[in-house]
């Protein structure tokens, strides 16, 4: 279940929900308890992108045998 992260627009209170699903409205702040909030973009949420391989990807045969045995992610 992803944790999304939130900002009450009335007290300014940051805060994080697990949530099963993508909600269709903000919840409630749970300092104010305003239905004023807004989902706030979390790092896991931004993609940038690499224009080149990791290092490891010209020489890597499979995750058992590069990379600290796995953590390569290339795989």
């Amino acid at each position: 279940m992803p944790i999304y992260e939130y900002t009450c627009k009335e007290c300014n209170t940051l805060f994080e929900e697990l949530l099963q699903k993508t909600p269709e409205k903000s919840p409630a702040c749970p300092q104010c308890s305003s239905g004023n909030t807004e989902k706030k973009m979390s790092a896991g949420s931004i993609s940038m992108g690499s224009k080149s391989a990791p290092a490891c990807a010209s020489t890597c045969a499979g995750p058992e045998t590069c990379c600290s045995g796995g953590s390569c992610p290339m795989h």
